[in-house]
């Protein structure tokens, strides 16, 4: 294999480490990374990896109570964080 076939190939392989998938009406979105996907609310992660995005998309978007108080405690401690910095 010659130099320039193999950077082409990395170069695939490279080009988008992340990708974002956001899922419609609400405030979740699905994160793909290396294949795998998992869910997330702004910067905090919600769900175990998933290698099927529509399987993660299903359980993000399943309102059990453990993803209510997930959702609930994110929310708290967005408030306190912007109640920290408001107070310095």
């Amino acid at each position: 294999m010659d130099i320039v076939s193999k950077s082409k190939e990395l170069e695939e392989e490279t080009t988008e480490l992340v990708k974002r998938f956001d899922i419609e009406d609400s405030p979740f979105i699905v994160i793909e990374t290396r294949g795998q996907f998992f869910g997330a609310m702004g910067n905090y992660r919600l769900t175990e990896m998933f290698d099927d995005l529509e399987m993660c998309k299903r359980d993000v978007q399943s309102m059990t109570w453990n993803r209510v108080v997930q959702v609930m405690m994110l929310l708290n401690e967005k408030l306190n964080s912007n109640n920290i910095l408001k107070e310095d």
